[in-house]
């Protein structure tokens, strides 16, 4: 079966609460206070869904980066999230800022 079935078929959590899993990154410490408990794990961004790599002891954030598939973030991403758009897509979104007051060609 396809990896992408997963993003299609996903099962209702079993859990009562809902949880990110927080992954520790043992061999990068953090830049502002030195400290070792930074940690990789999936939130919500203004610019979408993105994968922080944050210090656990003063919240400093070290990186914020797009999802990989593996990442499987968000739970109900869309199949077609990471393909490249359609050359509809691409002449609805110029229109769409040339609407907008962008650069006139």
């Amino acid at each position: 079966m396809p990896d992408w079935i997963d993003r299609v078929l996903y099962p209702r959590p079993a859990e009562d609460r809902v949880h990110a899993t927080r992954t520790p990154l043992a061999d990068t410490p953090c830049p502002s206070c030195g400290g070792s408990h930074v940690s990789r794990y999936p939130i919500a961004n203004h610019l979408g869904p993105r994968i922080t790599i944050t210090c656990q002891d003063c919240l400093h954030v070290l990186a914020i980066e797009r999802p990989r598939a593996e990442d499987m973030w968000p739970p109900y991403r869309a199949v077609a999230y990471d393909w490249d758009p359609s050359p509809a897509e691409r002449a609805a979104r110029t229109l769409m800022h040339h609407r907008n007051g962008g650069e006139r060609a």
